[in-house]
């Protein structure tokens, strides 16, 4: 039963984070940011061109896919096979 919550809630955080990510992806520019995009060599034909063509994910994987993979899926990384080296910094001492 707790995993099912977990699961919920992971979807539910999951889910605020794509919607809050996509609002700020989406908003246009406007005043100075405009203008810096509008002089840009890039900016051709009303358009910001990027140099290289990048998808969004790559090709052959789907973000539903990797998503429930990661949330749901056994991944033989998920723990280290040795420990983690570390060293405390000189502010704690």
């Amino acid at each position: 039963m707790v995993r099912h919550h977990a699961a919920g809630l992971a979807g539910v955080i999951y889910g605020i984070g794509v919607f809050l990510y996509a609002a700020a992806a989406i908003r246009l520019p406007s005043g100075e940011r405009q203008l810096r995009v509008e002089r840009s060599a890039h900016y051709l034909n009303g358009r910001f061109m990027n140099l290289v063509e990048r998808p969004i994910i790559t090709p052959g994987y789907s973000m539903l896919g990797e998503s429930y993979k990661t949330l749901f899926a056994g991944s033989p990384r998920r723990e280290p096979a040795d420990g983690i080296p570390s060293a405390r910094p000189a502010s704690f001492e």
